[in-house]
């Protein structure tokens, strides 16, 4: 089972250009929404989220996984403290 570090530690292995500007944690996944380094959300019009998968730990970009369900989300400052 993957962790939310563990999940921040893979997702940012695989696009190390990026940072974490927030997490949301689902039942089976968690969702990953990844900006460039530099940049804000301010800058985007559109973001298209990363996912982990909680049990495998693959990681994917989230091109219509459906999310049901309450989820936690986790912000940038709180990522930090991790």
């Amino acid at each position: 089972m993957v962790d939310l570090k563990e999940a921040c530690r893979i997702a940012l292995s695989e696009c190390p250009d990026d940072y974490i500007h927030v997490v949301n944690e689902y039942e089976d996944a968690y969702e990953i929404v990844l900006l460039k380094k530099g940049s804000s959300i301010a800058d985007y019009s559109f973001v298209i989220p990363s996912t982990v998968d909680k049990e495998t730990g693959k990681f994917g970009r989230d091109d219509g996984w459906s999310h049901d369900g309450n989820y936690k989300q986790y912000t940038k400052e709180e990522l930090e403290r991790l």
